[in-house]
């Protein structure tokens, strides 16, 4: 602002600035390990207890990626039955603020599906430009279509 009139000058957005203790992911024994890289994005392992799909993220350095996180369930003959997209931690913790070595839990409910056996995958993608991001597997595989499949989860 001008001092004395009070006019706006302008404004500066100097990005996001991480307000999060830089703390190691320590993972419970009960948890499926992954260890899939998406992009810059480590999936060290996920677990499924009661209903909530938790996925345990590392940074592994900075990014300017915006990335959202989807969860899709497809029946027994491949069709999309239901999903969920958002980001880390029910879309308060953007990507963005991720910092190098930080261990990430990611609680995110399942999406609500009639009873029965589905596949669940997972991706993430970049909000701005809405392009999936490139997944590895723990075997060095790249992921057709950026989705990485977790496995058979059934519904009472």
């Amino acid at each position: 602002y001008e001092r004395d009139t009070g006019n706006r000058l302008g404004e500066t957005t100097f990005g996001y600035l991480p307000l999060t203790r830089l703390s190691p992911l320590n993972l419970p024994s009960d948890v499926q390990p992954i260890n899939a890289h998406f992009d810059s994005f480590l999936l060290n392992a996920y677990a499924i207890r009661d209903g909530t799909l938790t996925l345990y993220w590392r940074a592994s350095e900075p990014t300017n990626i915006n990335a959202i996180v989807f969860v899709h369930l497809f029946d027994a003959q491949g069709n999309f039955v239901a999903g969920a997209d958002s980001k880390p931690r029910n879309g308060l913790y953007s990507t963005l603020a991720w910092q190098p070595g930080e261990g990430i839990v990611d609680d995110r409910p399942l999406p609500a599906a009639p009873p029965g056996e589905y596949t669940l995958k997972i991706g993430m993608y970049d909000a701005a430009t809405q392009n999936r991001l490139t997944v590895v597997n723990a075997n060095g595989e790249t992921m057709p279509d950026g989705v990485l499949t977790l496995g058979a989860i059934t519904f009472p």
